[in-house]
């Protein structure tokens, strides 16, 4: 994915539409470059599914931004406009509300540089390149985002970053001459195609003299400090968060479908539960009428367990609430053990005891009813418990 770093000079668009512009990889490298007007910058009507536009960067040539220095306090809302303009409040000469900041990190002077801009000439230009389907990241003035002691020479300005970090920018008229051999340049790249001829001829000078290296014909070299410089506020880029969204927009397709196929299937897995509940009910409820066409149905399951009991009880047999039935778990009891039984009583079909049995006796006592069908049951009382016949609805 490449980015497109636009150069955007002092008065475009007003007298022009065209402007320098160059392509960066993800690695930084400025891997393609070029002067066109905005129907030929690379990326123009691509969104890549953003919505917001393609992605682009400002450099500010020229006049149109402001350099100066200040010391900031050292927390974390040290950058804020706020802070900047109450540092510089001295040596503005606009109003704070009219203008935009954006400040490097402190050099070892624990001074930043900072750039400063009308606010209502940003505005325009972020206004016009949103309309044209670009999504602006960050705004820096370009002196800013050039090596120290290096100057680029473009639309009728002069741009050179300044060992400090700060900036200066000069309007490359036929005086620019006279300013040349005063400034601390090792370096430059030209990218004005109308110098005047007093400059020109100064450039050659100290090219053949090998005090000024053409760059010109090396790759550009820019880095952009980090953070969005002048893109603050109602000019702030969108929030990265929909970016990402963007990228994992594939993968929470993926996991609604498989949470609605685990809903559909669990879905059809309880109705086929439910429609075997349904049928093993109406089986019961056959099988007792075939049994006891004479009863009314109530509760078929207690109702034919009751019969059971009572065939039981007619052909000399222990029912399942029958006191004798209840003490068979006992017998699961060792000697000692069954000493520590203090009450037993019956009632109602069920076999009431008051005992102090340790856990692990009481286990094995359930473990017992249960094989024999029948359930241990705790009551309020401390170890009070009751043994009864099983519930099998």
């Amino acid at each position: 994915m490449t980015t497109l770093i636009l150069l955007i000079p002092s008065d475009w668009p007003q007298h022009r539409r065209d402007c320098s512009w160059l392509l960066r990889d993800r690695s930084g490298r400025i891997v393609r470059q070029g002067h066109s007007e905005p129907a030929y910058w690379p990326g123009i009507g691509e969104t890549n599914g953003d919505t917001a536009g393609c992605p682009c960067e400002i450099l500010l040539s020229g006049s149109q931004c402001a350099s100066q220095r200040a010391r900031l306090p050292q927390t974390a809302r040290a950058r804020s406009p706020q802070v900047i303009a109450g540092a510089l409040e001295d040596n503005l000469l606009e109003a704070p509300e009219q203008l935009l900041f954006a400040a490097a990190e402190a050099g070892t002077d624990e001074t930043s540089a900072i750039g400063i801009i009308a606010r209502q000439r940003l505005a325009g230009i972020v206004a016009l390149l949103r309309e044209l389907g670009l999504a602006p990241r960050a705004a820096w003035p370009l002196g800013m985002a050039l090596p120290a002691g290096h100057a680029w020479l473009y639309a009728g300005s002069l741009d050179l970053a300044l060992a400090d970090g700060s900036f200066a920018s000069l309007d490359s008229d036929p005086h620019l001459g006279s300013w040349l051999a005063q400034l601390p340049i090792s370096s430059y790249r030209n990218l004005d195609r109308q110098l005047p001829d007093s400059v020109t001829a100064l450039l050659e000078t100290g090219r053949n003299s090998g005090e000024l290296r053409d760059s010109g014909t090396e790759p550009a070299s820019l880095s952009l400090p980090a953070g969005a410089g002048f893109l603050y506020g109602e000019l702030a880029p969108a929030k990265p968060r929909l970016v990402l969204a963007r990228h994992f927009r594939h993968a929470g397709q993926l996991a609604a479908g498989a949470a609605l196929l685990v809903a559909v299937l669990a879905t059809a897995q309880w109705i086929w539960l439910e429609r075997q509940a349904n049928d093993y009910r109406q089986h019961v409820v056959t099988r007792f009428r075939q049994a006891f066409p004479q009863a009314t149905l109530v509760d078929p399951l207690l109702q034919m367990r009751r019969q059971v009991d009572n065939a039981r009880r007619q052909a000399g047999q222990l029912a399942d609430d029958d006191f004798l039935r209840l003490l068979g778990p006992l017998a699961s009891l060792t000697p000692n053990e069954a000493g520590l039984l203090g009450e037993i009583r019956y009632e109602q079909g069920r076999l009431h005891l008051l005992s102090q049995l340790n856990a692990a006796a009481l286990g094995r006592l359930a473990e017992a009813g249960r094989s024999q069908g029948l359930r241990l049951i705790a009551e309020a009382t401390p170890g009070s418990f009751s043994i009864q016949a099983g519930d099998l609805r």
